[in-house]
Formats: structure tokens, C-alpha cells, sequence
């Protein structure tokens, strides 16, 4: 038994033996195994990451072919529609050929009409020599057309003008295009001959004649000729020509003092009553220095025969004596003055002297507040531009004016002023109020208890530090008001506004309405001024028979006049309805400009906007819609200029 005890043992210990060794190959090929795995894993991650790869250079390749073939595609369109531009306009050239010779010059009439820049005074408008160039037909009618030719230059250095020109406009504007200028519809002469080529292609059309002289033909330090002059004068003011001037500009490329000493010889025999004159536009007496009749200069002889004239321009700087109230008022031209339907200055220093009592202008424009008008984004006139009319300016009444800007600091200062039948008024603050901490002084009123009579205004327009006075004016037909006040606090700004529409307001709390003083006529308020939200509700429930509301609201604005425009917010009877007509209402947050004190210079800011704002607007939509007055239309721009329509 024991031998048989042994063997058991012994095959026990082989079959341990076998088993460990089983279970190491086992562990071996699991190691292996895994490893097998986890290479078969980061292989597969590389297929993949190689695949992803792959597959963004495909894409990558594939938007790089599109783009070259869209841009190919777009190229071959850009070609084909000129193409088809050329094909159509050949067309359209054929078609004008069969049109009557009289028809086709309405249309020549029509292509060279001049756009007008009031800013610096150049009309260029289109040559006509351009339709000269097309065929033999066109050519003939454009010459045969006499009205197409009636703009004529007639200077002695053609260098010296183009240097004044470009001081004012863009070189490319007026670039010489070859021996028949293209640059524009005016017809330039530099000599007699040229002169008169240019008056017999007018025919009998009226003429448009410019007249700027630097001095000579030839170097500026020559002395002038007077021969050369002399034939220029001949061939415009003779008994043919003068009759058929009706505007005339009187220019100057230089302060060339040697024009004074120019003797035309005959001059007695000119033709200088100009007697279809409409319009005369002064730049410069140096043309029209030379003296005749008893020594009186040449312009005030013309002006005696202009009968018709209807506007003038001052562009000088000083009023010659025979344009001053007190000489041409007992004048022999002084009816043809006083019943001017236009005037333009470029100083308004020059008005207290060429106007005065009754006068029958029916528009009055200064340079400097018509360049406010071109503006976009300026609020001020330059710093030439001095306020008018001043301590000095003399009893004026308008019989006709309609329209009126005005440079004004002072508005007590507008008391010589008559105005009955003006229907819209703007006043703009001068350039030296436009500056910081100044605003926020106050102008001393050299009267202060003035009072004008508006009895037929219909709008105004003010742009200013200075709102308060305006309490001062009555208007008892105003329907449009436009504030844009230029104080940057809001408590100023509260108290001159809300001073102007007839409060006292304390300048900590802004009571919620007034009694007295509203505007029941006014149907529309423009408000671009740093009111804080009192102010704003307090301004607005002034204007009880509002239409039409526009806000640019400071550097911030709440949700506080939303609320109060909103219909039935806190069980409010519908009695109390804040501005109940209203159908238009627009906020732009984009627009407010504030000072800069480091560039010292107003720029615009925007208007930070409060979350909710747009849902309490859409709230005010809906509540006028169920209460049966909804609202034509309703915007807000955001401070990033984007609009946002509520109806």
C-alpha cells in the first residue's frame, strides 16, 4: 500500500506540475494577447486619426476646387453681362439714332444736367462733347443744340484756375480728358477766339458766363495786358452777347493787385447793361474793377440795367459801398435789391450791411448752416461762421421768407427780426460753443426779456447747450419740434429743456407732469439729448397730441418711458394714457454722440441698452393694438447700428 501511496503522490506532483505550467503558457498567451490588443488598439487609433486627417485635406481640397470654379463661373458671368450691357447699350444707341433730332436734344438736355454742391460752389455736371463722340448723327444734334453749350469760363491762365478749384475738390474731378475738356458742361476759353467759338455754338440760348482772372495769360510775374482783356470784354459785353447773360460769376484765382491798373479800351462802349441777368454770384470784384460812367464801377453799372435780377451771392469778404443798405436804398437799382427772392452769403457779417427794413427774399442761405445741413454727422458751424444776427443788426423784416437757418448763440439776439409768414426755423450753435465745459455755461442774453412773435411757424429745428430761452418765442402754430441738446449732464440738461416746456423743475427730483406752457398743436418730437428717465417722461407728457416720437437717448436709457407709453401698466385708466395719438415711435441708441476728452473732440457713443428693453417695447406694442390704437410703425436701433422692427 505504500508503494502505492508513492505513486499517487508522484503523479499528483506531475499533474501540479502540468497544471502550473498550463497556467503560465495561459498567462504567457494573455500577456501576448493583450498586447496584441493594445497594439491592434493605438494601430487603429493612427488609422483613424490618419482617416480624419485624410478626410479634412479631402475637404479642405475639395472647397479649394469649388471656389476656383465658382470664381471661374463668376468670371465667365462678369464677362457675359458685359457683353449683354454692350449688346443693349448698342442697341439702345440705335434706338436714340431713330429718335427725331429735337427729342434726342431734350435727352442731351437732360444727361448734362449739373448735380449741385453747395458746399464749394462747383457745378460740374457732364460734357456735352460726350455725345459728340458717338456717331455723325449725334454730333450734329449735340452741336445743333444751342442750350447744351450755354455754360461758358472765360479766364486768363487756365493753370491758375485749376490751382483755386483744387483747393475745394478732388483732383480726379477736374482732370484735363483732352483738347475738348470732358471734365464737365462748362466750356472753357482762355482767349477772344476761343471765347467766341463757345457763344456761337450757344445760339440764342441764355449763358451761364464765369469770369476769374489770376492776371495773365502768360507767367505770373508779367504785367497784364490790357489788349488781351480788352478783346475778351468786347466779345461778352456787346449788344448781341449781354442780352442773353442771365447768371454770372465773378471769380478770382489770385489777389493779383496789377488787374486794378487794366484799361479796356472803349469801355464806354459796352454793352454792361445786362438786362436778362437772374443771378450774380460774387467770389471776387477783381474782374469788374475797371470804373466807366462818371468813374462808377463797372458791377454797379450793371446792376442798374439788371432788372430782373433775383439773386445774389456773396462770397467776399467785405460788402463793396455800392451793395451797403444806405447806398442802395436811394439808388437807381435799389427796387431791383429790395426785391431779391435770393441771398447767400458766405459771412454773415455782411447781412447787417446789405440788408435792412422790408425786404421781399424768399430765401436766405448761409454758407456755414448749409454745410451743417450737408452734414451727416456735424452739429456745429465751423469756426468761421460767426453767430447772426448780432447787437448790431438793424430792424429787418422778412415779407416772404418761408424757411430760415440761423448761426445763433443768443436766440434774445433774433428780436430785430420780423418774421410772419415763416414756416420753419432752424438754429444751430456756433463752432466756439461745440467745445467742452463750455456747454455747460450759460450764454448771457444781451436781452433778456425779449419776445418774438412766430405766428405762422410750423417747424423748429435747434441744435444747442441753450434750450431754455426759447420759452421766449411764440408759436402758436408749431406742430414739429426737433431738440438736440448739446450739455453732457443730465441734471442741466433736465432743467433747460423742461425750463423751455414751461416747469421749474428742481434739478434732484423731476416732477412726473406739467400744467402749464404744454404744445397741444405739436404732432411730432425729435429729443436727441442726456435727459435721464424723469426728464424724458416729464418732456414727453408735455406733448399731449403727440404722432410721431423719436428719441436718441443719451448714454443710457431704462425701461421707464417704455412703461409709460405702455396702455393699462398698473391697472391705469385709459383716460390717463400717455401721448394717446401716438402711431410712430423710434429710438436709436446708436447714434449719440458724446465729448472726448482725450481726442477733444465730439464722437459718437451709442446708447448702453438695458436687458428686457425689447420685451417691454414689444409689451407697449401689444398693449396699443388691444387698446384699438396701434401703433404704424415702431423701431429701435441697437448700439451696434443694427434696426429691430416691432411693427
Amino acid at each position: 500500500m505504500e508503494g502505492d501511496d508513492t505513486f499517487s503522490a508522484s503523479l499528483e506532483n506531475d499533474r501540479a506540475a502540468v497544471l502550473a505550467q498550463s497556467q503560465q503558457k495561459k498567462q504567457h498567451f494573455a500577456s501576448k494577447l493583450k498586447d496584441l490588443g493594445d497594439l491592434y488598439a493605438i494601430r487603429r487609433q493612427n488609422l483613424i486619426h490618419l482617416l480624419s486627417k485624410l478626410k479634412d485635406e479631402f475637404a479642405a481640397s475639395k472647397a479649394s476646387l469649388q471656389q476656383e470654379f465658382a470664381d471661374d463661373e463668376m468670371e465667365i458671368a462678369i464677362k457675359l453681362q458685359r457683353i449683354d450691357e454692350k449688346y443693349k447699350n448698342h442697341r439702345k444707341a440705335r434706338t436714340f439714332a431713330k429718335l427725331p433730332a429735337e427729342m434726342l436734344g431734350h435727352i442731351f438736355e437732360h444727361c448734362i444736367k449739373r448735380e449741385q454742391n453747395s458746399a464749394n460752389g462747383v457745378d460740374w455736371g457732364v460734357s456735352p462733347w460726350v455725345f459728340t463722340r458717338v456717331c455723325r448723327f449725334w454730333r450734329q444734334t449735340a452741336l445743333g443744340t444751342p442750350s447744351l453749350w450755354r455754360r461758358i469760363l472765360v479766364t486768363d491762365n487756365l493753370k491758375c484756375y485749376w490751382s483755386s478749384i483744387q483747393r475745394n475738390t478732388p483732383d480726379s474731378v477736374v482732370e484735363r480728358t483732352g483738347p475738348v475738356r470732358l471734365h464737365s458742361a462748362i466750356q472753357v476759353c482762355v482767349d477772344a477766339d476761343e471765347l467766341r467759338d463757345s457763344l456761337r455754338r450757344g445760339g440764342a440760348a441764355s449763358l451761364e458766363i464765369t469770369l476769374i482772372f489770376c492776371g495773365h495769360s502768360g507767367p505770373f510775374n508779367h504785367r497784364p495786358e490790357s489788349a488781351f482783356y480788352t478783346r475778351l470784354y468786347q466779345a461778352l459785353f456787346n449788344e448781341t452777347i449781354s442780352p442773353r447773360i442771365s447768371h454770372l460769376i465773378l471769380d478770382s484765382g489770385t489777389a493779383w493787385e496789377t488787374l486794378n491798373s487794366i484799361r479796356i479800351e472803349g469801355i464806354e462802349e459796352l454793352e454792361i447793361s445786362l438786362s436778362n441777368l437772374k443771378y450774380l454770384r460774387i467770389y471776387s470784384l477783381m474782374p469788374f474793377t475797371m470804373r466807366v460812367r462818371n468813374e462808377q464801377p463797372i458791377l454797379k453799372a450793371t446792376l442798374e440795367g439788371a432788372k430782373k435780377l433775383e439773386g445774389i451771392y456773396l462770397g467776399t469778404n467785405s460788402v463793396p459801398e455800392w451793395l451797403d443798405y444806405g447806398s442802395w436804398k436811394i439808388s437807381s437799382y435799389g427796387a431791383t435789391i429790395s426785391s431779391l427772392k435770393e441771398l447767400r452769403v458766405r459771412d454773415t457779417h455782411l447781412l447787417n450791411t446789405v440788408l435792412g427794413g422790408s425786404v421781399d427774399l424768399e430765401t436766405l442761405v448761409i454758407d456755414g448752416a448749409a454745410r451743417v445741413e450737408e452734414s451727416i454727422h456735424e452739429r456745429y458751424a465751423d469756426s468761421e461762421i460767426s453767430s447772426w444776427p448780432t447787437s448790431e443788426t438793424p430792424d429787418i423784416t422778412f415779407r416772404r421768407l418761408t424757411r430760415l437757418h440761423l448761426i445763433l448763440d443768443d436766440f434774445s439776439l433774433l428780436t430785430p427780426l420780423k418774421l410772419p409768414v415763416l414756416e420753419e426755423l432752424r438754429l444751430t450753435q456756433s463752432h466756439r460753443w461745440g467745445v467742452n465745459g463750455m456747454n455747460e455755461g450759460e450764454v448771457t442774453l444781451q436781452n433778456p426779456d425779449f419776445s418774438i412773435e412766430l405766428p405762422n411757424l410750423r417747424v423748429l429745428r435747434v441744435t444747442s447747450a441753450h434750450i431754455a430761452p426759447l420759452n421766449r418765442l411764440n408759436m402758436p402754430q408749431l406742430g414739429s419740434l426737433h431738440l438736440t441738446s448739446t450739455r453732457g449732464r443730465q441734471s442741466k440738461c433736465d432743467a433747460d429743456i423742461l425750463d423751455f416746456l414751461g416747469g421749474k423743475p428742481n434739478v434732484v427730483e423731476v416732477p412726473e407732469t406739467f400744467s402749464q406752457n404744454t404744445f397741444p398743436g405739436v404732432k411730432e418730437l425729435y429729443i436727441d439729448a442726456m435727459m435721464s428717465e424723469k426728464g424724458l417722461i416729464s418732456t414727453v407728457k408735455c406733448f399731449p397730441s403727440l404722432n410721431t416720437l423719436s428719441l436718441v437717448p443719451g448714454t443710457k436709457i431704462g425701461k421707464g418711458l417704455i412703461r409709460a407709453l405702455t396702455v393699462g401698466r398698473q391697472k391705469r385708466v385709459t383716460s390717463g394714457v400717455t401721448c394717446p395719438d401716438l402711431s410712430v415711435l423710434q429710438i436709436n441708441c446708436y447714434a449719440f454722440q458724446d465729448w472726448d476728452k482725450k481726442e477733444k473732440r465730439e464722437k459718437r457713443v451709442g446708447t448702453l441698452m438695458p436687458g428686457g428693453l425689447n420685451d417691454a417695447v414689444e409689451k407697449l406694442v401689444h398693449s396699443r393694438e388691444a387698446w384699438g390704437k396701434r401703433l404704424v410703425r415702431c423701431t429701435v436701433l441697437d448700439t451696434s447700428g443694427q434696426k429691430k422692427e416691432f411693427v
